[in-house]
Formats: structure tokens, C-alpha cells, sequence
């Protein structure tokens, strides 16, 4: 069985439980049944939200919703943000998810932040964000994996921004 959704696309509902699974984490009773449409509103109402932070600006701390604390700009939190919405986007069809998420790609290109190999060579690493001692703060190769996801994953949404595609 499949569920044809507003892209016309066909998505099992194992395909929508497994996009939804971490938002479940987060918010579900425990041992409460995976109900696909119920997952897919759990999904919807989760970016609803998100799309009142500000992910975009990469801080948080610009939003009403959110009150100034140290992760507000890190981007594990950011880009996993980001990812939920390009999730939302493609199940949903709601363009406007996919561009929040892609101005966000946009935002953590721009932080790059420039470094010399030990091959004397550019090249360029983001800060987490927290704690402040380097440009947006420290390397954490977890965190930074987070964001480099969704760059991967806006990278694949931009098919047809070859601009933009070539700054991911």
C-alpha cells in the first residue's frame, strides 16, 4: 500500500513512519501504535513550528519563540532544523518548507570559515557554534556531520538552481 501524496509522488507508509521516527522521539507515547496519518500531521505541526525560528538566519535568537540560550546558532540543531523541513517539504509539497530549509544551506555556506591546510592549501570548516573560541565556535565532527547533511540534502532539493547547487 502506498499513500499519494501532494507531489503526486507515492511514499509507503513505512517510508513516511521512518521520515517521522525521530520526531517521534521527541513527542510520542511510548508504546502508542505508528499510525501513518497521524505521523504525517506530527510531521506537518513539527514544521509549522519550525518555521516560526527563524532557521534560515542560522540563530535562533532572532526568533519569538525561542529565548536567547548558547545552542540557538549551533548547527547540528540548524541543520537538523533544516533537514526536518526539506523532509516536510517533499512529503507535504509545501514549497515553502524546502525554500526555509535552502536559505538556511544558503546562510551556512556564507559562515564558512576559512582555513590553511597542512598541505598549505584552502579550505574551510564551520564552527558548532558553542562554545564561542574560533569563529562560531569549535569543531565538533558529529555536530558539524549534522549540517553537512543538510547542505547534501539541499544540495539534491536545488536541482534546478545551478547556482546555487555549485555553492553547496
Amino acid at each position: 500500500a502506498s499513500i499519494n501524496l501532494a507531489r503526486g509522488r507515492a511514499r509507503s507508509p513505512e517510508m513516511l513512519r521512518r521520515a517521522a521516527l525521530s520526531l517521534l522521539v521527541m513527542h510520542a507515547t511510548p508504546g502508542a501504535a505508528l499510525d501513518p496519518a497521524a505521523l504525517r500531521r506530527l510531521l506537518v505541526d513539527f514544521s509549522d513550528w519550525a518555521m516560526g525560528l527563524d532557521v534560515d538566519s542560522d540563530d535562533l535568537r532572532r526568533s519569538t519563540c525561542v529565548g536567547p540560550q548558547p545552542l540557538n546558532a549551533s548547527i547540528f540543531i540548524n541543520g537538523n532544523l533544516a533537514r526536518a523541513l526539506l523532509v516536510s517539504s517533499s512529503l507535504t509539497g509545501n514549497q515553502t518548507l524546502e525554500n526555509e530549509a535552502l536559505r538556511w544551506c544558503d546562510a551556512l555556506v556564507k559562515e564558512q570559515a576559512p582555513v590553511l591546510t597542512s598541505q598549505h592549501t584552502a579550505a574551510g570548516y564551520w564552527g558548532v557554534g558553542y562554545p564561542v573560541t574560533g569563529p562560531r565556535g569549535d569543531i565538533y565532527l558529529g555536530d558539524t556531520g549534522s549540517a553537512v547533511t543538510a547542505l547534501g540534502m539541499c544540495h539534491r532539493a536545488a536541482a534546478g538552481q545551478p547556482q546555487r547547487r555549485a555553492a553547496y
